[in-house]
This record gives C-alpha cells, structure tokens and sequence, in this order.
C-alpha cells in the first residue's frame, strides 16, 4: 500500500497537489520490514536519532492534518538525516483496494486547501 502511495504522490506533485493522509506526512515512512510483513498499511513515525518502536506505528491511509504534508523527497531527506536510513524502490507491490480509493479523495494542494 505504501509503495502505491509514493507512486501516486510522484504523479500528483508536480501539479501542487498531496494526499492528506498519514503515509505522507513529513515524519513517516514504512521501513521494509513495515512493507514486507504488513504490506504497507502502516507506516513508522520517525523521530530523528531514536529508533523505530512498534508503538511509533500509525496506519498508512488514515487521515492526516494537510499541514503535516510533506513531498516524497521531504520525507526521504528526513530519513537520511537520522530516520529509518532507507529509501523507496517506487514499484507497488500489492494492488489499490476500496481503502486507497477512499484515500485519494483526500487530496490538499500545497497551500493546504482541499482539491476537488
């Protein structure tokens, strides 16, 4: 689910727009263990220097505040600066089921302001 989600924000991106949700906020990623054993339907939030705690970990596709948005490359920048130390391979590995479709009405423009 996490690997469909980075695909889709890819797309989305260049026109201003982000899926409010909390796989994209700027503080979370799915480490691969997260994406292998789970799918993706959850995703770790990151705290620079600490580890990743089974606690940290918030469902990929539930709502988010548009103003924890961030770009793919955001979130990537933070995990190279202290996160999960790993990056995204962009290829889906499970396909988009009524949860995702849920998910993409959920879009926010960079300014914050739901898309329609």
């Amino acid at each position: 689910m996490f690997e469909a989600l980075v695909r889709l924000r890819r797309q989305l991106e260049p026109d201003g727009l982000m899926v409010a949700v909390q796989g994209a906020r700027r503080d979370t990623w799915a480490s691969g263990m997260a994406r292998d054993m789970g799918s993706g339907m959850q995703v770790y939030v990151i705290r620079p220097g600490l580890p990743a705690r089974p606690e940290g970990l918030v469902e990929t596709l539930d709502d988010s505040p548009p103003d924890q948005m961030a770009t793919v490359d955001e979130q990537q920048a933070l995990l190279k600066h202290g996160g999960l130390n790993e990056g995204s391979s962009d290829k889906p590995r499970i396909s988009l089921g009524a949860r995702f479709a849920h998910a993409v009405t959920h879009f926010v423009t960079a300014a914050g302001r739901p898309w329609r």
